[in-house]
């Protein structure tokens, strides 16, 4: 909201879009999520420490999907999309 106010001070009225998506990440168990995030993250794999911060917040945060598979718990994020014309 910030931003919106900011470009209103500015007399730019933007065109916001909120955009829906389905988050794709799923994975077989814990140490599935744990390669995959601290790969994307690019944590290094003898970090210890690191490394059991991570996953005790994957063991909190992801749940069970119906279809067996670990995800997060977000059914569908959001993400706003906003543009002007100058």
């Amino acid at each position: 909201m910030d931003l919106l106010l900011a470009l209103a001070d500015m007399a730019i009225v933007p065109d916001v879009e909120i955009a829906h998506h389905r988050f794709t990440w799923t994975f077989g168990d814990v140490d599935e999520a744990l390669a995959q995030v601290r790969n994307s993250l690019c944590l290094a794999e003898d970090d210890a420490a690191a490394t059991a911060r991570l996953r005790a917040l994957l063991e909190q945060r992801l749940v069970r999907w119906p279809n067996g598979r670990l995800g997060p718990d977000v059914g569908s994020p959001r993400s706003a999309i906003i543009s002007w014309a100058p």
